[in-house]
């Protein structure tokens, strides 16, 4: 247990009620060189909640900016790994430019890698953070595209196509449109798959003057 992380939780982390007590059960596990890595299914017990719960807790807690999720690189002897855990809570000081910050490694508010300055340590933590909620940001605009496109089928295949494209809101409204105002064929069979779809970029498939076009293989 970090004593450090567990004072950062108590008196400074803005969760409440499941997200509290998931964010203390973290820190109990807390180590400021290797961060914590318990298994949902752990906290689920200590916190006599649901694994979905848990689930929930820890986006929570992600949104928040308290805490960054490195996933699945905790150790383990076998193939499956859990998830590893970095708290990110900072002291009221820290945010409004406290002195000596660059002196400070875990006692500036923010617990994570030893090593470097916080500065270092902010930035891979916020990186982090920005790449897990791009992720579902990804996996929204996903489920977005999958309930209008016509043809559901081989739904694995579409959401890598789809991560690999990670369009911007921009790019992910120019599909949506381009799925909807498609004269798609009435047999499903001449539909193609979404994957294919997608990665042949056929929302910029230009539509012929006649008006007559469908959208085929």
């Amino acid at each position: 247990m970090s004593i450090e992380a567990m004072k950062l939780v108590w008196d400074y982390s803005q969760s409440t009620g499941n997200d509290r007590n998931v964010m203390v059960l973290l820190a109990n596990f807390y180590s400021e060189k290797e961060g914590a890595w318990p298994s949902h299914t752990t906290l689920a017990d200590k916190a006599n909640i649901s694994e979905a719960t848990v689930k929930r807790c820890i986006r929570n807690l992600i949104q928040m900016g308290e805490l960054v999720k490195d996933v699945q690189s905790g150790p383990s002897n076998s193939q499956y790994k859990t998830n590893r855990y970095w708290i990110t809570i900072q002291k009221p000081e820290d945010i409004s430019g406290g002195s000596n910050r660059a002196n400070e490694d875990t006692q500036g508010g923010q617990i994570g890698h030893s090593g470097g300055s916080n500065d270092a340590i902010r930035g891979v933590t916020i990186d982090l953070q920005n790449k897990y909620l791009n992720k579902i940001e990804t996996k929204e605009t996903f489920e977005s595209f999958w309930a209008i496109y016509p043809r559901r089928i081989a739904k694995g295949q579409a959401e890598k196509a789809w991560a690999k494209l990670s369009p911007n809101p921009d790019l992910v409204s120019a599909i949506l449109e381009a799925i909807e105002s498609f004269d798609w064929a009435k047999d499903e069979r001449f539909i193609p798959y979404p994957a294919t779809w997608l990665n042949a970029r056929r929302w910029e498939d230009e539509k012929p003057a006649d008006d007559e076009w469908v959208a085929t293989f």
